[in-house]
């Protein structure tokens, strides 16, 4: 697709995760799922960072493609001991969602070893990809916090954080749905460290889903 929001508006699918995790509804009972989507990160610390950032800020479940080296086990040492009780394997291709326990609350954790693996996927949920990225397409982040025309184009969103040094790939930006900036109000830097960036996004995903719950 072409760089900048699709137009192209799709009703959400059911969500194979979203039986698990702590329902988020508006006051007239319409459910929202947020993401994070953690592809072509280098270093260790910026994961397990991103990581507790997205438990922290409420996030349904974290995407992960690739990273071939990180260990996800949610009991091992690459998740953070601070929310290791907080997180949860997701359903693989053997195993269904009704074949694991069932949780109220928590986090969930999916890998792909591919990307376009992980973007089928996400096709195939309705779950909106979008890149956090200084693009000239690229909206404010309470653009994509409102209902869509058809009342779900926005209810379950994925955020793609890009590299640290080089941002999102080509490939990456024409499989986003949209993109979206974080204004900035002096002249220190074009760019933020990627966990600062994505603090900013959930923090204010966090602050809409509360003040929007009935």
């Amino acid at each position: 697709m072409s760089s900048g929001a699709s137009e192209e508006k799709a009703e959400a699918g059911p969500h194979p995760e979203a039986s698990s995790v702590e329902d988020v509804s508006n006051a007239d009972g319409h459910q929202y799922y947020f993401y994070l989507v953690i592809h072509n990160i280098q270093k260790r610390p910026n994961v397990r960072n991103l990581l507790c950032t997205a438990a922290a800020f409420g996030c349904h479940g974290v995407f992960v493609v690739g990273q071939k080296n990180f260990n996800l086990d949610p009991k091992g040492p690459g998740i953070p001991s601070a929310i290791q009780d907080h997180v949860f394997p997701s359903a693989s291709a053997s195993t269904s969602t009704e074949q694991q326990p069932p949780r109220k609350m928590g986090m969930f954790l999916r890998h792909f070893d591919k990307w376009a693996e992980f973007v089928e996927y996400v096709q195939q949920q309705s779950i909106r990809l979008i890149g956090v990225e200084i693009h000239k397409d690229a909206k404010p982040i309470d653009h994509y916090l409102v209902r869509g025309e058809n009342n779900n184009d926005n209810s379950h969103i994925a955020f793609l954080m890009g590299n640290e040094g080089q941002g999102l790939s080509q490939k990456q930006q024409d499989d986003c749905d949209g993109f979206v900036r974080i204004p900035q109000y002096g002249n220190g830097t074009a760019s933020l460290n990627v966990n600062v960036a994505a603090n900013i996004i959930l923090q204010r995903v966090y602050q809409w889903k509360t003040s929007t719950m009935g």
